[in-house]
């Protein structure tokens, strides 16, 4: 029996490697697998950066233009546009947070 509430988690999916192909298959396999342990069921939250998530992503990924090509910054452009943000996969806790709106949740 738990002494208390759990933490809030989550996971970001890692970028550019979540938007290329097959990745999604891998991951509803992997969230399958933690869901089957007591207490670790993950579900998909958007932290949603509104209409311009592409270009705020953008911005962000060319500060590391030694480390990341225009093809990746491209693709995780892409998946941010997707999701108008970024996709992350919460416990239930950390889900309830993101989805009222709670500000200082990654903190």
């Amino acid at each position: 029996m738990p002494f208390g509430r759990p933490l809030a988690c989550g996971f970001y999916e890692d970028l550019p490697y979540a938007s290329r192909e097959g990745a999604e298959r891998e991951l509803e396999t992997l969230v399958e697998e933690f869901g089957a342990r007591p207490g670790w069921a993950l579900t998909p939250v958007v932290r949603r950066d509104g209409a311009d998530a592409a270009a705020k992503k953008r911005k962000l990924t060319e500060i590391y233009c030694s480390q990341v090509d225009e093809s990746s910054v491209e693709a995780m452009s892409r998946y941010a546009e997707q999701y108008e943000g970024e996709r992350i996969w919460a416990n239930e806790r950390l889900a309830d947070l993101v989805r009222s709106g709670v500000d200082g949740w990654l903190s």
